[in-house]
């Protein structure tokens, strides 16, 4: 199974599969092993399985990866991934039926392989000028972009990869592609034709500054110096920002993000799979994942809120806590370091794990998994909590 994983993230790599869709896949496979390791080995006794007899759904699996790779070198034209997880799924649970179902549809042309066939590449450079007050919108399914702000000239380069089902289905596509940009009152939009097979890394330089919003599927997102704030809509690939000034706000399915060197009037992340790292941050913070860890490193901020459901979260703040912290992780390890001269409540609990404060406390009652007490006169909060890990909270020396 490891090699079927390791084909399905490649996939995903190349553009041809989103997360999600990998994960249905995978689910799969997972769902086909488990069941195949539930098996109850024959007794001594008992005959042999007829030669017709089903397979189990491992093996059902492994053929399809084996009929996959023979439609690879088939070329054969199309597949929908989602419905392609989904009907393996129900192979799974199932039975060898709905799994050879699929495989036949493969073979009969009815789903969408397009990704194995000839690609043609074509670049496209286009001078761009986005107003002052102006938004910088893209729309850029699959591909990664990249935005430098803070130059003298704009222009962006899109250069582009297009797969077509043979040698000629590609130069005519990409002879056919071209750049969109359009100006409307409120903003400058970069868009891509609707286009099969189409895969576009975009590169721009930014005239001046201006905010940013981008809306994409697949891949890697680069942000920088453009002085203003940024909103992002991402499924997969990493994401990289430094050099705002803002409103950030990052929504994200998986990959991990990295922020720093902002100032922003809010951080706002929802992120679903992935690491989270902040860095040298000026202003209200507020970031939660699902399943990841939590990096924020010399933080200026009056409100933080941070969580996370599987992964450790590891805080250093610049500025006294005064205002209110919240740090949340179910499974995962907290460890979180504040000026000695912060002025609050605190409240630091794990149900399964142990708590540490290295600063002394007014009003404080100490268990094993539960410390509370005052800092100061008790004006701000900090309240960190865990269902299972460990919690220890540093108070630094001036």
């Amino acid at each position: 199974m490891k090699e079927q994983i390791r084909k399905i993230n490649q996939l995903v790599a190349d553009g041809a599969l989103t997360a999600d869709e990998a994960a249905d896949l995978i689910e799969a496979l997972m769902q086909g092993e488990r069941t195949e390791t539930e098996r109850v080995a024959p007794d001594a006794g008992t005959p042999p399985p007829p030669p017709d007899a089903p397979k189990p759904p491992v093996d059902q699996i492994s053929g399809f990866f084996q009929d996959l790779e023979r439609m690879a070198r088939e070329k054969t034209e199309s597949i929908d991934w989602a419905d392609l997880g989904r009907k393996m799924n129900e192979g799974a649970k199932r039975g060898r039926d709905i799994v050879r179902e699929t495989i036949d549809d493969i073979s009969k042309g009815s789903v969408n392989l397009g990704w194995l066939g000839t690609s043609e590449h074509k670049s496209i450079d286009l001078p761009l000028m986005v107003p002052t007050g102006k938004v910088l919108r893209i729309e850029n399914p699959i591909g990664d972009i990249h935005i430098h702000g803070g130059k003298e000239i704009g222009n962006v380069r899109a250069e582009a990869s297009i797969r077509g089902a043979s040698l000629d289905d590609a130069k005519a596509k990409a002879d056919q592609y071209t750049l969109t940009i359009e100006e409307s009152d409120h903003a400058v939009v970069i868009k891509q034709p609707d286009m099969t097979g189409l895969n576009v890394d975009l590169h721009i330089e930014l005239n001046g500054f201006a905010a940013i919003e981008v809306r994409a599927e697949s891949g890697d997102i680069h942000i920088h110096e453009t002085g203003a704030g940024v909103r992002i809509n991402s499924r997969s690939g990493d994401i990289h920002l430094s050099g705002l000034n803002g409103a950030i706000e990052v929504s994200s399915d998986s990959g991990n993000v990295h922020v720093s060197n902002v100032t922003a009037t809010i951080l706002n992340i929802e992120h679903k799979s992935g690491d989270v790292s902040l860095e040298n941050i000026r202003g209200n913070v507020s970031a939660r994942t699902a399943s990841g860890d939590v990096s924020a490193k010399r933080l200026e901020s009056k409100v933080i809120s941070l969580e996370t459901v599987s992964g450790d979260i590891a805080v250093s703040l610049i500025n006294a806590v005064s205002g209110t912290v919240n740090i949340r992780t179910v499974s995962g390890d907290a460890n979180i370091e504040i000026p000695a001269n912060s002025d609050s409540r605190v409240s630091i609990s794990t149900l399964n794990g142990e708590v540490a404060f290295s600063g002394e406390l007014s009003e404080e009652h100490r268990t094993a998994q539960r410390i509370t007490g005052r800092i100061g006169e008790g004006t701000g909060v900090l309240d960190i909590s865990a269902v299972t890990g460990d919690i220890a909270v540093h108070v630094s020396l001036p």
